[in-house]
Formats: structure tokens, C-alpha cells, sequence
């Protein structure tokens, strides 16, 4: 609209006769080549025609205004100008609901707009103004935010939004390198150097040198550095990495577009990667940076992996599909293992976006028909059923472009006339009153599903437990629920599995529930009847607030016994009765608490939202996922695997190495002398019970000291007066310390962790 008044008004300016037909048309194709987002163009053409006009009297009288005392609207020390480097256009209350939440809703805080996604963002106090500044780069989506201190002198569509601060790496570097000062020379090409991490001295410790660098945003992003060596006369290049890149091109490396998007995309590798793929310049370290602290993310990979392993433990489904797993293809392979399947099959992600991943196991043979960002489409046979088809989707997220999903459906129902099941997240629904929010669905997206549906011959197979497969986790006003996960499938596959059903589980790390799809009716398990065992410490206990108070309050509980070994013992003693009654009343079962948390959960879930309901049921998600890395920890001190730390997620390999090492200890028989097989039980007692007692019972010597006489002497006085001397405090740290945590626990059931 804005072009079209510019360019009829120019004509005026200028005194044209032509005709009006003339006229309008000259305006529509001055409208169509001067339009679009950019700020400064369209102030150039209110320039021009200003420039042309010629005033009359009572437009050419001025108005005073009195504007020597500053009556400035925002103040330069407490905002700043912010853009949202994308190709679309953002609202501001979009900008604003992704914003504010990231920056800790600062009191004050204000985001007004200044033009196609750029806005001025106004703080309470300076330190809030900084502290979100420092904390670059920020996003709306995954598109970066911009930063430019505020001038009142500078129009903000003037400001040169040409730089974002950011944190790099640069990998591998020797240790004559590692310093700040020669870090910043180091880096000159990567940008600007704001900071380099380092010590007082100015070292850099660690497998590579962190800095923070302002980049150019119009310049593809360096991914290595090359540094030619005086000393040794040699040159040489360092791979380059940034933390929590936006979205940016991996076919050109620029920022701000992705590369769907880019007008000259580049040729992949023989590995199938672009030039500037995520694999080669993203830094993934599942943190959340605020200043220059870091701490792990709200519903953290922690959590999400244990919750996962929690889920596959206690449904133990054969195939398993997952989307969004933001995994590379290799990496999902190798998480297959630590879940138990041995089939997979993975799509990687692009960026920090997308990635399938579909695991099996027996008694399931699983071949690939296809695969692509958004489909996993498989045949699946076994021993006692005729081979069917499955496809496990990722709906496509963007509305614009669902049709090609759907499309893409009917091209492979066509290819397949057998049993056909259709599961995962369509990202749309199928009735209104499948979508819980403020504002209704799209009738025509709706309908466009249906229609795919019937083109496909696929139904609904229903559900059992919470409507809802998906929530924004968001408060009663904001809060939005939708059935986007289901499961369809065809006439044949119904006939085929005639007891099939579809159960939506409730999770509490992710956003969505997961869907549970049996084939046929199962039996009940028989629980194993509980087996009566001496006192074992849990690591776990650790996380409990009142563990340390439980501890020092059985430690003192009888101060009245000597300062003596035994007295320590009797301790030790007591302390194992405290901490086990403690366990059994006050921590109790992690999976009995567990069930009862998820069944609260449940129950929330299936009334009507409030603010209430929204805070109890966020305290319940925070509960679960505490308890679901409680389950980490357990299965981790069970296994006894001392070279994954805590905080690596493979509870199901803990559990299978904690498996394996009880059939590796048991004993089902022993061999007799005679060469007879005892597998008794108290047979085999009483043979291991007279083995260990003939092996350490000692038999008559006649002549002990010609025995000794011909041993030689390897320790000597000197020596001997070493050993013998008094342990220190310092011996008995060192040695406590080289133990592994919860190796080995002694007779008391400690393990050296306690201590």
C-alpha cells in the first residue's frame, strides 16, 4: 500500500496528463519493484517524493517546537535495538513470548516495534540490559537475534545489524598456543575477540581454546583456522566450532537462512555431507548459557534418555520408532545398543532439527522400503504372521507445506496393497474438538488429513488413556493440548490383528506422550518373589536434601563409647540400620514412586485446566524426571562400569551389563573329584565349603626354617622400618581416593563413596 501511494503521489509531483488506466498501472509495477521488508528503501521513496513536492503556504509553515531540554522516550543506558535475522517476517508478541521467557523475564522488561522484525527492548536496569546482551547469541525459533546498544540519534531501520557475538572453539591446538594472547592473534580471522577463557596467568587448559568472537553475519562461518609457526617453521589448521548456532546455510555457511533456502547450493562429499554441515561447526553440549554461567536445560537429555529407557524397560515393545532425536545417523545407531535392539535403521538430523530413528529386535525382521526427513517406511515379517508394512512419520511442521505430506502418502499406498499400519506424529488432527487452546484449527488442514485418509483407505485405530498426545506446557490462559500423535491403519491389517490396540503413555520430559501400539492381547508378568539381602549402600541416596542430616544424626546418635575401632564398627552398624529404615520410609521405592507420580500425573492430565492443575502438574514433571535419573544412578552402581561417568544416559546397558555379570557369578553346578556333576544346592555348599577350608589350612612341616633360609631377602631394615610406620591421614585419603566410588562395598555394605 505504502508503494502505491509513493508512486501515485511522484506522478502528481510531476504533473502528468496521462490517462488514470496509465496511471494505476505504473503504480502497480512501481509497487511490485520497491516492495518488501527493507526499512531504508522505503524511507529513500518518501524522500524522493518529499523531494518533488511542491508545498503549499500552509504546508510549507513551520511548527516550533522547543527541544532543547532532552525529553528522550527511552533510555540509551537500559535497551537496546534487537532484528531477527530470517527471511519471514515475526510478529511482535511472537518476538516477545520467545524473548521474554529466555531472558528470565526481567522486571521492566519491554519490546516494542521498530519495523519487519526489529523491535527496541527496554529493561528495568542497566544489569539486566547487559547480562542479556552478554548472554548471545539468542533466538526466536532458530533464527539468531541481533543486538545493537540503543542511540537516540540513529533511526533504528539505520542501525547495521553486521555482527553477533557468539562462543567458539578452536580444537587441537598445541600448548604453546594455549593463551590469550596468542588466542587473540589466533582468532583475528574467526571475528572479533570480545574474551578468551583462560586462568589469572592467562592459560587455556582443556582439549581446546574457548573465546567469545563477534562474526560477520554476511560472511560464511570459518571453519578452521591456519597458523604458520616461527619456530618450527611449519603451518598448520585448527578446526573451528561455535556453541548454539543458529540457523545458517550448510551449503554456503551464512546466517540467517537455511539450506533449503540457499540460492547457490553447493555439492555434497563422498560422506553425503555439505561443506558447512552441523557435524563439522556446531558444538552440542545440551546447556543453556546466561551470562557466563551454565547450568542444564528444563527437561534436559538426562532426563529424556532416562524416561525413554524407563519406557522400554517396562513395556519392552519390539519396535521402537523415534522423532526429533536430533542425533546424526551413526550416533542413533549406537544408542540402539544401549536400549537392547539389534536392528536400526536412522535419518539424521539437519542442524539441531529432525532425525528419525527406528529400533527392533526379535522376534521381528524389519527390511527398508524408504526413507526420508519425514517417513521410515518398512516391511515387517515374523515366524507366526504374513509380512506387513509399517510407516512411522514425522508430520511435516510446516502448514504451508503439508500437502506435500499427504501427497506423499498416497504415492505409497499405491506401491502397497497388503497390511498397512501408519503410526507417529501427523502434526495435525482429524476434528476440532481434537485441539484444546484459544484459537480453532484450520478447517481446510483438517480437512486435507481426512481426505488422505480415505485416499488411503487408513482408519483410526483409536486410543486408551489421555485424549491429548501433545501439550505446550505453558500456563491455563496460554496452554494448548492436541491429539497430533495416532496410529492408522487399513482393512487388511485390522483383519490381520484383530486384538490390536493403541495406548497413549504420559511423559514428563517431552512435550509429547508416547504411543503404544500392541498387536495382540499379552498376559499378565508374575512378579519374581522378593529376595531377603544384607545391607547395600544406594548412590542415590546422595540427591535426597535430608540424606546429610540422616548421616550425622546415626553417626552421633550414642556419643557416649570410646574413640576406638570398635566403637567406629558399632557406628558403622547403626548407620546401615538408619540409612535402611530412612530408604523405606522416607525415600522409599524409586519405582514404586514412579508408578505413583505418573498415575497423579494421569489423573491431571484428564481434568480441566487451570492454573493449579498447570503448577502441580510441572511440580510432578519435576519429581519424575529427579526419579528417573535416581533410576540412572541405581542401574549404574549395579553394573559396576567405572568408565562412564554420571550424567551419560544407558540405563538399559547397565542393566544388561549388571545382568550379565549375576549369570557370570552364579553357580548352577560343580565338577567332584570323581569326575560326577553336583548341581544340588546344598551339595554344592558343602563342596565350595571344603575346598576353601583344605586350601587355607595348613599342613605339617618338618623343616620350615630350610624352607625359609632359601627364600632370598627383598625387604630390608630400611625398608622394613618404612613399612612399618604409622598411616597418616594423607596415605589413608590417597588410598580411598584411587578406589573406584561404588566398587567393592565391604562387609558392611559401604562402598568408598561414603566415605
Amino acid at each position: 500500500m505504502d508503494a502505491s501511494v509513493a508512486a501515485d503521489s511522484d506522478q502528481v509531483g510531476k504533473g502528468s496528463s496521462r490517462p488514470r488506466s496509465e496511471k494505476g498501472k505504473d503504480a502497480a509495477t512501481e509497487a511490485t519493484v520497491t516492495s518488501g521488508p527493507s526499512s531504508s528503501s522505503a524511507r529513500d521513496r518518501v524522500e524522493q517524493m518529499m523531494a518533488n513536492l511542491r508545498l503549499t503556504n500552509a504546508e510549507s509553515k513551520a511548527v516550533v517546537i522547543d527541544d532543547v531540554e532532552d525529553l528522550a522516550l527511552v533510555d540509551p543506558e537500559r535497551s537496546f535495538v534487537g532484528k531477527v535475522l530470517a527471511p519471514k517476517v515475526f510478529h511482535i508478541q511472537t518476538i516477545s513470548a520467545a524473548m521474554r521467557p529466555a531472558w528470565g523475564n526481567p522486571k521492566g522488561l519491554l519490546l516494542n516495534p521498530a519495523g519487519d522484525n526489529l523491535f527496541i527492548a527496554e529493561f528495568g536496569s542497566k544489569g539486566d540490559r547487559d547480562r542479556v546482551m552478554e548472554g548471545s547469541p539468542w533466538m526466536v525459533g532458530k533464527h539468531a537475534v541481533l543486538m545493537k546498544k540503543y542511540d537516540a540519534e540513529v533511526q533504528p531501520q539505520d542501525v547495521v545489524f553486521d555482527r553477533m557475538a557468539i562462543w567458539a572453539r578452536i580444537l587441537s591446538l598445541p600448548n604453546r598456543l594455549m593463551n590469550s594472547t596468542r588466542g587473540k592473534v589466533i582468532a583475528e580471522p574467526i571475528g572479533v575477540v570480545k574474551r578468551i577463557e583462560a586462568d589469572s596467568l592467562g592459560r587455556c587448559w582443556g582439549g581446546f581454546m574457548r573465546l567469545r568472537v563477534e562474526v560477520k553475519v554476511d560472511e560464511p562461518l570459518l571453519r578452521a583456522v591456519t597458523v604458520y609457526s616461527s619456530l618450527l617453521q611449519t603451518t598448520e589448521s585448527f578446526v573451528v566450532q561455535y556453541e548454539r548456532l543458529p540457523i545458517y546455510c550448510f551449503s554456503c555457511g551464512l546466517l540467517g537462512h537455511s539450506t533449503l533456502a540457499c540460492a547457490n547450493p553447493a555439492d555434497r562429499d563422498e560422506q553425503g555431507e555439505l561443506p558447512y554441515s552441523a557435524r563439522r561447526l556446531s558444538v552440542d553440549d545440551n546447556v543453556r548459557k546466561f551470562g557466563n554461567k551454565y547450568a542444564p536445560s528444563a527437561h534436559s537429555g538426562t532426563a529424556q534418555q532416562g524416561e525413554l529407557r524407563w519406557l522400554v524397560k517396562t513395556f519392552r515393545p519390539s519396535i521402537l520408532f523415534l522423532f526429533e532425536t536430533k542425533m546424526w545417523d551413526t550416533k542413533a545407531r549406537n544408542f540402539m545398543w544401549s536400549l537392547g535392539y539389534t536392528g536400526a535403521y536412522a535419518v539424521s538430523c539437519e542442524g539441531r532439527n529432525g532425525g528419525l530413528a527406528l529400533f527392533w529386535k526379535q522376534p521381528y525382521s524389519v527390511s527398508l522400503r524408504g526413507a526420508n526427513a519425514h517417513v521410515i517406511d518398512v516391511t515387517v515379517s515374523s515366524e507366526d504372521a504374513a509380512p506387513w508394512r509399517a510407516t512411522f512419520v514425522y508430520g511435516e511442521p510446516k502448514r504451508e507445506l503439508r500437502h506435500c505430506f499427504w501427497d506423499m502418502l498416497r504415492r505409497l499406498h499405491h506401491e502397497w496393497e497388503g497390511p498397512w499400519l501408519c503410526c507417529g506424529d501427523f502434526n495435525e488432527v482429524l476434528l476440532q474438538d481434537e485441539h484444546y487452546g484459544s484459537s480453532e484449527r484450520s478447517d481446510a488442514q483438517m480437512a486435507l488429513f481426512r481426505d488422505c485418509l480415505d485416499a488411503c483407505n487408513l482408519v483410526d485405530l483409536g486410543f486408551s488413556g489421555p485424549k491429548f498426545t501433545w501439550s505446550n506446557r505453558q500456563d491455563a490462559q496460554c496452554n494448548v493440548r492436541v491429539r497430533l500423535d495416532r496410529a492408522v491403519a487399513n482393512g487388511s491389517f485390522s483383519s490381520l490383528f484383530g486384538d490390536c490396540g493403541v495406548e497413549n503413555i504420559i511423559t514428563t520430559s517431552s512435550n509429547h506422550y508416547a504411543i503404544l501400539i500392541s498387536l495382540c492381547a499379552s498376559e499378565p508378568h508374575l512378579s519374581s518373589l522378593p529376595v531377603l539381602q544384607g545391607f547395600k549402600y544406594e548412590a542415590m541416596w546422595q540427591r535426597a536434601d535430608d540424606y546429610l542430616h540422616v548421616v550425622e544424626a546415626a553417626w552421633n546418635s550414642n556419643g557416649h563409647e570410646p574413640n576406638a575401632l570398635h566403637a567406629a564398627w558399632a557406628n558403622m552398624g547403626r548407620m546401615a540400620g538408619s540409612l535402611r529404615d530412612w530408604s523405606r520410609t522416607s525415600f522409599g521405592s524409586v519405582r514404586r514412586e514412579i508408578g505413583r507420580l505418573e498415575r497423579v500425573l494421569r489423573r491431571l492430565r484428564s481434568v480441566s485446566v487451570t492454573d493449579d492443575v498447570i503448577a502441580e502438574e510441572k511440580q510432578v514433571g519435576r519429581q519424575l524426571c529427579e526419579l528417573f535419573e535416581r533410576e540412572e544412578i541405581m542401574a549404574r552402581q549395579r553394573s559396576r562400569v567405572e568408565w562412564l561417568r554420571e550424567g551419560d544416559q544407558n540405563t538399559t546397558f547397565f542393566h544388561s551389563k549388571a545382568s550379565s555379570r549375576k549369570r557370570t557369578n552364579r553357580i548352577s553346578a560343580l565338577v567332584k573329584e570323581d569326575g560326577s556333576v553336583c548341581n544340588d544346592h546344598a551339595g554344592i555348599k558343602n563342596m565350595v565349603h571344603h575346598f576353601y577350608e583344605d586350601l587355607f589350612s595348613s599342613g605339617p612341616v618338618d623343616s620350615m626354617d630350610m624352607v625359609l633360609d632359601a627364600i632370598p631377602a627383598k625387604v630390608d631394615d630400611q625398608m622394613n622400618a618404612e613399612l612399618c610406620k604409622p598411616y597418616t591421614n594423607d596415605e589413608i585419603k590417597a588410598a580411598l581416593f584411587q578406589m573406584g566410588p561404588t566398587k567393592a562395598p565391604g562387609p558392611d555394605g559401604f562402598p568408598a563413596m561414603f566415605y
